[in-house]
């Protein structure tokens, strides 16, 4: 997903508050297999956040967070 329309979307409009419906955060889960992908959402104003939910004891998940 990291070439996706959603993510260029995101990406792109993520500070549009008309973009962001209200929402105040964009949270996802990457793996440490896809150095890229961690280097593009960083990029972007992603941060590295503690895992959440299903990825809690997952040692392959990264967790990030963007503030919109």
């Amino acid at each position: 997903m990291k070439n996706s329309p959603l993510m260029e979307l995101i990406h792109t409009n993520g500070n549009d508050p008309h973009f962001s419906n209200g929402f105040t955060s964009v949270v996802l889960e990457t793996g440490i297999n896809q150095p890229e992908a961690i280097r593009l959402y960083e990029k972007n104003g992603y941060i590295r956040i503690a895992n959440y939910g299903p990825y809690i004891n997952q040692p392959d998940s990264v967790c990030m967070k963007k503030i919109l």
